[in-house]
């Protein structure tokens, strides 16, 4: 059942740590067929620049789309005032693009069919407060196009009541849909960039899917309290024909003060929502849990998950599930440290605690030698899987690089990846080290030509960032702001690759 509500708007053109790990599958030894040539690191950078600009734009932001989004505060002001702040490619140009609007996460529009996004979409609110919004904004003027309510008079929060206050167990049922709107991933854009799914505890005392849509300006509610859980995590499926979600409780008062119940699906027509993972699939003998956990849809109607192990905060038994039939198989039985899925090849990368590492497709386990690292990624631009120690191709084939720890981010047009630490260079090649201070990698500009990067510290007893750009092709730093950067800082859709 599926209502819509319709607004006006202009349209406008795992990185999986664990602590203790153990394999089970290993068959087979597979072995690469070439010798692989180690490189050598490039000699050190040179000093970083320290001052930065005042946020007066200096011109306007262009109409390029090759927009940088970074979220932060201005560490001098007397409040806590998270705004989102755009700055053109080349460093020019820094606005704040939603001056009236605490803003807590935001995800803008992805580029389809090489057009960069005109829509930012964000969980704001004004000020410091629990009333939270779905704020649409389009790009680059600021202009809001929708304004939604995402909370009512049974699910705001209200002044932080004492134990022995009545209202002090309401209080907490309160504070669950709000953790779960503000605290979690609430915004999931479709993969063509014309509808957005967003959470909301608007309508009732818990928190459901809903999805605007670009085309008409519609508002679909489409899960209706199916379930005594919190819908958080949203995640689309590559065709745009479900989105799948965690059903959250609260655990205030624990680490990480939310736990997940389940996984659940739900056609994006509003016309089915269903279970199809929860912790009774994985089954414990200790006195910790299995918590499901959702990896990434491996195709149209099948998604990958695990149990994350509560007792040591690992990933286990990593399995596939068919959305439509129920049905699911075991890719890896047993604790693993990290794994990567190549979509186009229909092979996962697996690694153990000891560092081995295991490709699997269609049910055969091969153990790659002498590989061992601890997190792989899939890189479709490079067609091969990337580690610490190099690349793999699916059929085993190693390159060696020396590179640094971490998730490499890849530019658009797939010509360099930039690693925490500020180690950037040509995609498949030996990065080297822009600078010897320590910087958090954060987006490359929709036209491949800078990357936004982040240095933060702290002085005086406050918290303070230092934002740059790097400019190809030699990434020369330009510093363009000063604001300390919040926890949801750079767009979801490019995550947040931070170094220790």
């Amino acid at each position: 059942m599926t209502t819509k509500h319709f607004i006006p708007i202009l349209v406008g053109t795992v990185l999986i740590a664990c602590n203790a790990c153990a394999s089970r599958t290993p068959t087979t030894t597979l072995t690469p067929t070439a010798p692989a040539a180690t490189a050598t690191r490039a000699p050190r950078p040179t000093t970083t620049p320290t001052m930065a600009p005042s946020a007066t734009p200096d011109v306007p932001l262009y109409d390029d789309g090759a927009w940088l989004l970074f979220q932060g505060w201005d560490p001098d002001s007397d409040e806590v005032d998270s705004h989102l702040w755009a700055v053109n490619w080349d460093g020019t140009g820094l606005t704040d693009l939603l001056p009236d609007f605490f803003v807590w996460q935001y995800e803008v529009q992805p580029i389809v069919d090489g057009s960069p996004g005109r829509y930012v979409a964000a969980i704001t609110s004004y000020g410091w407060s629990a009333q939270f919004m779905f704020t649409l904004a389009h790009l680059p003027d600021g202009k809001v196009v929708a304004n939604i309510p995402l909370t009512n008079p049974q699910t705001e929060l209200v002044d932080y009541p004492t134990e022995d206050d009545a209202d002090y167990r309401d209080y907490w049922r309160r504070a669950a849909p709000s953790m779960s709107i503000s605290d979690l991933r609430s915004l999931a854009w479709s993969p063509d960039g014309t509808r957005i799914a967003f959470s909301g505890a608007q309508d009732g005392t818990q928190t459901d899917v809903y999805v605007l849509s670009l085309t008409d300006g519609s508002v679909s509610r489409l899960t209706w309290d199916q379930h005594q859980h919190h819908a958080s995590n949203l995640l689309w499926s590559s065709d745009g024909q479900y989105v799948a979600y965690d059903g959250v409780s609260s655990a205030l008062g624990t680490y990480p003060r939310y736990r997940v119940d389940g996984i659940w699906v739900v056609r994006a027509d509003g016309s089915g929502t269903w279970q199809v993972a929860s912790e009774d699939e994985w089954p414990t003998d200790s006195e910790w849990s299995n918590r499901p956990q959702k990896q990434e849809w491996t195709s149209n109607h099948t998604i990958a998950a695990y149990a994350l192990n509560t007792a040591h905060d690992s990933p286990d038994t990593l399995r596939e599930i068919d959305v439509e039939t129920g049905r699911s198989s075991t890719i890896f039985d047993g604790s693993y440290c990290g794994a990567a899925f190549s979509p186009e090849q229909g092979v996962w990368l697996v690694s153990n605690d000891t560092m081995d590492a295991y490709l699997i497709k269609d049910g055969v386990t091969n153990k790659v030698e002498p590989l061992s690292f601890y997190w792989p990624i899939w890189s479709a631009d490079l067609n091969a899987f990337v580690t610490k120690q190099g690349l793999v191709n699916t059929d085993g084939k190693q390159t060696t690089l020396d590179l640094p720890w971490g998730l490499p981010l890849v530019s658009p047009d797939g010509a360099y990846w930039a690693y925490p630490d500020l180690w950037i260079g040509e995609i498949g090649k030996q990065p080297r080290q822009i600078s010897d201070a320590r910087f958090g990698v954060l987006q490359w500009s929709s036209n491949s030509r800078s990357v936004l990067v982040s240095k933060e510290w702290v002085s005086d007893d406050k918290a303070r960032g230092l934002q740059y750009v790097a400019i190809a092709p030699d990434f020369e730093l330009r510093p363009i702001s000063q604001y300390v950067a919040s926890r949801y800082i750079g767009p979801w859709m490019n995550g947040l690759h931070l170094g220790d």
